[in-house]
């Protein structure tokens, strides 16, 4: 019980708008302002369930940023830092209000876009592959498909298209 009380003393302490913020940071990756591992996987569990309920299918886009390494080592870390916060900028630009996406490494981001068709992902798809020194690759969820199988597929055509680019095959 005094526990309780010690954290309901805390909470009445730090006010509304401090708590929204922690909540807020709790899910956001601190460099892009994108979603951190912990809020997508939330997000994506809601996706996947609204899915499976209503019958809709969704597009996830595996995108992954070609040179960041040489970015690091030619110019330093601070401007590959800004060469990723330029790159979630642009994420968010060909994204919907209902769509997310997060950082899910160093240099690769996911983005899921809800109750997308098949002729609408390849219009999304063709949008992120005009971004600059980008490999995207992607698949559609639905039923037939588990998750893994559908994220394992998306990330696979994202490292062929970064293998072609570079004349690996």
């Amino acid at each position: 019980m005094l526990k309780f009380i010690k954290a309901v003393s805390i909470v009445l302490r730090l006010g509304p708008e401090k708590i929204e913020r922690l909540e807020k940071d709790s899910i956001t990756d601190p460099l892009t302002g994108l979603l951190n591992r912990r809020g997508f996987q939330e997000r994506l569990t809601i996706e996947k369930e609204r899915s499976e309920r209503y019958g809709h299918s969704f597009l996830i886009v595996y995108v992954d940023m070609d040179n960041l390494k040489d970015i690091n080592d030619s110019e330093g870390h601070e401007a590959g830092d800004k060469a990723l916060t330029s790159l979630a900028k642009k994420i968010e630009e060909n994204c919907r209000i209902m769509d997310f996406a997060t950082r899910s490494g160093g240099d690769e981001f996911i983005v899921v876009f809800p109750e997308t068709t098949e002729e609408e992902a390849e219009k999304i798809v063709e949008r992120f592959r005009k971004i600059e020194n980008v490999s995207v690759g992607y698949c559609q969820y639905s039923s037939g498909i588990t998750l893994e199988e559908a994220t394992k597929k998306a990330e696979g055509r994202m490292y062929e298209e970064k293998r072609k680019k570079k004349g690996v095959d």
